[in-house]
């Protein structure tokens, strides 16, 4: 597998050329590979002929908006995760994106500090996405295999397992749940916590001031 290979793949959907070309400039300084399109019909069929780890998908933008970007993919198999970028005092639209889906959003801005929660924006939306897609195999598999003598003693759901894209937290026989309790309660996994060293070289100086 070569570097490119390996590297994770963004889409940037904006309709602003510059901008799009500036963030994507950023990000492939951070080691992403990235692709840019310039309206949100041109950004779905591009998610659907190539694979993406994360879209960042702008708010306003002619024919389409963001919004209308959020309500087709959520009909859709197999996209990717959806981050909305938006611009400041659109905490409404934020709000509805979380509702139609989105793994997250994040309002546009410049400088380091911009650039610094992009990326985690995009990890973390990466990572929740990870989860879900784990968790959902699970279930299949377990829906798959012939039950064992003792399976009355673990817990069924009664609907598909939904995970909130910003808590993580994990709907279960109408309750939300930590992912944690989920998986004892469910599959009788009990979860230990650790600290990987991508969290230390992220977090290191916070983690030893505390």
């Amino acid at each position: 597998m070569t570097t490119d290979d390996a590297r994770k793949r963004v889409l940037i959907i904006e309709d602003d050329e510059g901008l799009s070309k500036f963030l994507q400039m950023l990000l492939q300084r951070r080691g992403y590979n990235v692709d840019a399109a310039f309206d949100g019909a041109t950004g779905l069929e591009m998610c659907k002929l190539s694979h993406y780890d994360a879209v960042l998908v702008d708010y306003i933008m002619p024919a389409m908006d963001g919004l209308e970007v959020l309500r087709y993919a959520v009909n859709e198999p197999n996209l990717p995760p959806m981050i909305l970028m938006t611009g400041s005092g659109n905490e409404a639209v934020a709000v509805e994106a979380m509702k139609l889906g989105a793994a997250d959003y994040i309002v546009k801005d410049s400088g380091k500090a911009f650039v610094d929660a992009l990326e985690r924006v995009i990890e973390d939306s990466m990572a929740q996405d990870a989860v879900r897609k784990r968790v959902l195999a699970s279930l299949e598999h377990d829906a798959s295999a012939p039950p064992k003598e003792n399976a009355s003693s673990v817990e069924t759901p009664t609907e598909i397992v939904t995970i909130c894209a910003w808590t993580g937290d994990v709907k279960f026989n109408d309750e939300w749940i930590k992912i944690e309790d989920f998986l004892k309660r469910r599959f009788g996994v009990s979860i230990s916590h650790g600290i990987s060293p991508k969290a230390l070289a992220r977090y290191g100086k916070q983690l030893k001031s505390t």
